[in-house]
C-alpha cells in the first residue's frame, strides 16, 4: 500500500547543500508552534547526505537574531563536545556544522541506521528502565547499575554512563533526561530482545543546555556556574576541562561564550 509508505528523506546534494537545507528548514519551521524553538525545543528533520547516508539535521532560528545566535553557539558546542568525547575514548554521534546565510545546521550521521535502508534496534534509557528495572527512574547511572545487576548491561559500560553523567554536569548539561541516552539492543525478535544484552549507543545531545533560550524566562546570560568536583574522577574532570579549553578558543562561537568557557576551564585546573 503506497499510502502507508513513509516519504523518503530529502537528499542533500554535494554541491550547495545550504540552499536545500534552508528550504527544508523553512518548511519545518512553518509547522512548529510559535515560540517552540525559543522554548528550547530543537527543531530537526531527516535527510540523506550526498553519500546516501541517513542523517539527522538540527537547525537554528535565523542567525542575526538573539535566539538564532544563541542556538548557533549551542550547536557548535554540541559538535565540539562530540569531538572531545571521541578524543577521550567515548563513542559519540558523528556530526558537523554547516552554515548558510540564514541558519546554522548540525548534521549528524544516524547511528541507528546501516547504509541507506538497514537499521539497528536502539532504545532510550527510559524505555530500558521501564522494561527491566522495577525501581523508580533516577538518572542514567542508577539505571545502568540496575541493568548490570540484571545482567543486561556490562559493568564497563555502566562505568561509562557514570562518567558521562558527571561530565554532563561539569559542562552545564541540564537536559540529561531518560531520552537523551540510548542503548543498542541485541536480537530482532521480541524473545531475543527480552533475553538479550544491551550495549551503549554513541553519545548525542551533549552540550551546555543551561544556556538554552527559554520562552518564559528569556535568554540566560553566559555566566560561570558552580560545579561539584567531588563525584567526578580525574579522567572525567580532564575531559570536561578539555571541552572548556577548546570552546574558549573555538572561532565559530561568540566571544561571550569563549570568555565563560575560559573561566570554566580554570575552575577545573
Amino acid at each position: 500500500d503506497s499510502a502507508a509508505t513513509p516519504p523518503l528523506p530529502s537528499r542533500l546534494p554535494a554541491d550547495n547543500p545550504a540552499s536545500v537545507l534552508d528550504a527544508l528548514a523553512a518548511n519545518v519551521a512553518q509547522t512548529l508552534p510559535v515560540g517552540s524553538s525559543a522554548a528550547g525545543e530543537q527543531p530537526k528533520f531527516l535527510a540523506l547526505n550526498s553519500r546516501q547516508e541517513p542523517v539527522l539535521v538540527k537547525f537554528s532560528p535565523p542567525v542575526g537574531t538573539p535566539y538564532g545566535d544563541r542556538w548557533h553557539d549551542l550547536l557548535c558546542a554540541e559538535v565540539l563536545c562530540a569531538q572531545v568525547l571521541q578524543a577521550h575514548g567515548f563513542a559519540a554521534a558523528q556530526s558537523h556544522i554547516l552554515q548558510s546565510d540564514s541558519r546554522t545546521y548540525l548534521i549528524s550521521k544516524r547511528f541507528d541506521r546501516v547504509g541507506a535502508q538497514g537499521r539497528r534496534h536502539v532504545v532510550a534509557m527510559g524505555a530500558a528502565h521501564a522494561g527491566f528495572v522495577k525501581e523508580p527512574y533516577v538518572n542514567w547511572a542508577t539505571t545502568a547499575d540496575a541493568l548490570v545487576r540484571r545482567d543486561k548491561l556490562g559493568a564497563p559500560e555502566a562505568k561509562q554512563l557514570h562518567a558521562l553523567l558527571q561530565f554532563g554536569r561539569l559542562i552545564g548539561n541540564t537536559d540529561m533526561h531518560s531520552g537523551n541516552a540510548s542503548l543498542f539492543v541485541a536480537g530482532t525478535s521480541l524473545k531475543e530482545i527480552a533475553h538479550g544484552r544491551l550495549s551503549l549507543a554513541p553519545v548525542y545531545d551533549m552540550l551546555p543546555m543551561r544556556w538554552k533560550p527559554d520562552l518564559m524566562l528569556g535568554m540566560p546570560d553566559y555566566a560561570p556556574f558552580e560545579i561539584d568536583l567531588s563525584r567526578a574522577d580525574a579522567s572525567t574532570r580532564a575531559m570536561a576541562q578539555d571541552f572548556w579549553q577548546r570552546l574558549s578558543v573555538e572561532p565559530g562561537v561568540s566571544q561571550a561564550l569563549q570568555a565563560v568557557a575560559n573561566t570554566m576551564a580554570g575552575r577545573l585546573c
